[in-house]
């Protein structure tokens, strides 16, 4: 077999690995929505863990589940898929997903953090 035709099928099996384990929609919501948690319950700094969990049961999951409704986007290109985030106009890519794993980059700490502050205010 010549280089050429061992390279078009390794590209080949490659391209159909890369199709098979893009991660869905969900995968991409659930490593969003447990980060959002983890930095939500950083913003919220109580003593009392009983009072944080009870917080969260009451308002901070209904505030994740709209973070995650009205916020939080995954677009899928076949080979990979991306998460993004629209805050105030303007799009950013918080994460990654290929080979059934999601990688979230370090923006979303900052895009979260920064929604958290918002709605502190209001």
């Amino acid at each position: 077999m010549s280089k050429k035709r061992i390279f078009a099928l390794i590209t080949l099996l490659l391209c159909g690995i890369l199709i098979i384990t893009n991660p869905p929609a969900e995968q991409h919501q659930i490593a969003v929505r447990e980060k959002a948690k983890e930095i939500l319950l950083q913003q919220l700094e109580y003593e009392n863990q009983d009072a944080v969990d009870l917080g969260m049961t009451l308002f901070g999951n209904q505030l994740i589940n709209q973070f995650m409704e009205n916020m939080v986007h995954t677009d899928n290109y076949y080979f990979f898929s991306l998460t993004t985030i629209s805050w105030q106009g303007k799009e950013s890519i918080i994460g990654i997903g290929a080979f059934n794993k999601v990688w979230l980059t370090k923006k979303i700490d900052d895009k979260v953090e920064e929604v958290i502050t918002t709605l502190k205010k209001i």
